[in-house]
């Protein structure tokens, strides 16, 4: 950052920018700033005077801290009181904006804790009673699926109240990547089970070798997405702030691939030739219902990610313009559905037995 102490301040709509459209020539000389940013900007800040002279700034460091408790536009001005023999100022400031609630994490993921705070509880519950409501005639995976989502939910909660600085914080972070991963393993393979894409087991011996391949070819698919999906997934969420943009990539990539792969089920299911009673058909216009709800939101996040790298083309627009929302629209959006994905297998699975 160079400052010039006597310099007069850089006007933003000139004449290159009023061709541009951005401006009008009646704005000449003024800042472009949206009709509410004086109205949002409700916080001023004043500080001590800060010693910036190129002898200070070389030998020394200083940290200010702001109270920031709600989303605005906000101006932190640097002036010194002492300028240097040339007349140039220079000098280096970095800007951190945690969550004002714990003072661990960083300010773009607070709407995440929130949600955690509001929604893990009822996630916590619905899983438990879900594990503890499947009998031991349901299959050994499905009756496994909510005790490791009710894990996860409660490793993903931890690390974001643990923040993001220090060994118990990054241990949370790893675990529930593992966990997330393995959850989002056992949906999909339970998904294909569900629809019916490995088929029935057959009581003769090449027929349970048969299904046994197709268990398996259905198994490996699954991990075949899962591992690079969670790779990408937790590096994107080891490296994130708030203007980069990776998150939003994985979301376009994963959930093109989840949409395709939640209708293909569904077809698959729908088009079972298996005859039904009427309440069997009910059943099986139901869950090709849920399939067909789930492969849609999926299409969604994709599609309102891409729109969004698309539009805000810079870092810092793509972090001004989504700073409130990325919570659920790109940070949580994956995670949130699976296990909304999670919660109603055990739905799915009660009506394809009726199929």
């Amino acid at each position: 950052m160079i400052a010039y102490p006597h310099a007069q301040k850089e006007t933003i709509c000139n004449s290159s920018n009023i061709q541009a459209g951005l401006c009008t020539p009646q704005q000449e000389g003024q800042f472009l700033i949206s009709a509410h940013a004086r109205q949002r900007a409700r916080h001023p800040f004043l500080t001590r005077a800060v010693n910036l002279t190129a002898a200070a700034a070389a030998t020394s460091s200083l940290v200010l801290h702001y109270p920031v408790h709600a989303s605005g536009l906000y101006c932190v001005a640097a002036v010194p009181y002492a300028s240097p023999p040339d007349g140039l100022l220079r000098f280096q400031a970095a800007m951190i904006a945690s969550d004002p609630g714990s003072g661990r994490l960083s300010s773009f993921r607070a709407g995440l804790l929130r949600a955690y705070r509001w929604l893990g509880p009822a996630w916590l519950a619905l899983f438990t009673g879900v594990a503890l409501l499947l009998g031991g005639n349901r299959p050994r995976l499905l009756r496994q699926l909510p005790v490791l989502a009710a894990a996860q939910t409660a490793a993903r909660w931890a690390a974001l109240e643990a923040g993001e600085a220090g060994v118990a914080a990054r241990g949370f972070r790893v675990v529930w990547y593992v966990l997330a991963a393995a959850q989002d393993w056992l949906v999909l393979r339970e998904t294909c089970r569900v629809a019916g894409l490995d088929g029935p087991p057959s009581p003769d011996v090449a027929g349970r070798r048969s299904w046994e391949r197709r268990w398996l070819a259905c198994g490996t698919a699954a991990a075949v997405f899962v591992v690079p999906f969670s790779a990408a997934a937790a590096w994107a969420d080891w490296t994130a702030t708030a203007s980069s943009r990776l998150p939003a990539c994985v979301n376009v990539v994963s959930g093109s691939v989840l949409a395709g792969f939640v209708a293909v089920c569904a077809a698959w299911f729908a088009g079972r030739s298996k005859r039904i009673s009427s309440a069997g058909v009910v059943s099986r216009l139901f869950c090709f219902f849920l399939l067909g709800c789930l492969a849609a939101i999926f299409a969604s996040v994709a599609a309102v990610n891409g729109a969004a790298l698309v539009r805000y083309g810079t870092s810092q627009e793509y972090a001004q313009k989504l700073w409130t929302v990325r919570f659920w629209l790109v940070d949580g959006a994956n995670e949130f559905l699976f296990l909304v994905w999670a919660a109603t297998l055990p739905v799915l699975d009660l009506c394809s037995a009726k199929c």
